[in-house]
Parts: structure tokens; sequence; C-alpha cells
């Protein structure tokens, strides 16, 4: 009987190291402190194949999280950010190629003037505005076209 005690596979043994496996095992598979005291974590960590940093905040977070549990910032879509913002880019090069439709218009919102480049595209004037607002708009910097064609 004095060997049941001293058996590994006995209660008392298994009562005793099974809080301290599952305490290193948890610690070693847990992407992220649950409790939250480990919070300079992340700066040391690298995010796994599905996670990503936080634009906002800079922490680890879920690729498809659609909002960071830490700051509840909502990340932006892959297409394009969440507040409406147009790339001046595509707008770019849609009124260096698609100008004399309009197509620039329509993307940043302006529906009345791409109805007004469509009606007179025959003209060929809106395909030479278009290609003098595509170069001003590849010319400006993120913030100005932001600011001036889009807000």
């Amino acid at each position: 009987m004095s060997n049941e005690g001293s058996d590994p596979d006995s209660g008392e043994a298994d009562a005793d190291t099974e809080p301290a496996d599952s305490t290193e095992g948890g610690a070693d598979t847990e992407p992220v402190d649950p409790i939250g005291s480990g919070a300079g974590d992340a700066a040391t960590r690298t995010p796994g194949p599905d996670e990503q940093y936080c634009p906002n905040c800079g922490e680890i977070i879920l690729e498809k999280a659609e909002i960071c549990p830490e700051c509840g910032v909502r990340k932006s879509p892959p297409g394009g950010d969440v507040d409406g913002s147009k790339d001046r880019v595509t707008a770019g090069v849609l009124a260096i190629l698609l100008g004399w439709a309009g197509v620039h218009k329509f993307y940043l919102g302006d529906t009345g003037l791409g109805v007004l480049y469509l009606c007179f595209f025959w003209t060929g004037i809106p395909a030479i505005v278009g290609l003098i607002e595509g170069i001003l708009y590849l010319t400006k910097t993120d913030a100005e076209f932001q600011e001036k064609y889009v807000d």
C-alpha cells in the first residue's frame, strides 16, 4: 500500500501534477494573455500566420477581426477605408484611362459631373480634362487629395 502513494498513477500524484502541466501548456499555447497583465507582451511577440498588428494601437489581433478588442477601432477592409476615403491612385488612373466617360467622377461620388462628362464625351473635351485631372490627382499627397476631392 505504501507503493500506491508513491506511484505516479495514483490520485494524489495526478492532483499534484495536473495544475502544473496545464499552467505550463496554457502559457505556451495561448496567443494572448486573457487577464491582460502582459500588456507589453504584444510588443515583444510577433504575429502568427492568422494574426496582425492593429493599425491604431499596435496590439496583435486576429486577421479576420473587424474591430480591435484593445482599442475598439474598426480595421479598414482590404479594398479600402471604412470612413469613405478614396484612393488617389485609383482615381488618377481612372481619370487618365476613362476620363472621357467621367468614370473618375463617379468613383469620387460626383455623379452630376460624371453624367456631364458622359453627355459630352463625343467632343473630346472630357478626355482632355480627365487627363489633366488624372495628373493632378497623382501629383497630390494622399492628405491633400482626401481634403480637396473626397471630403
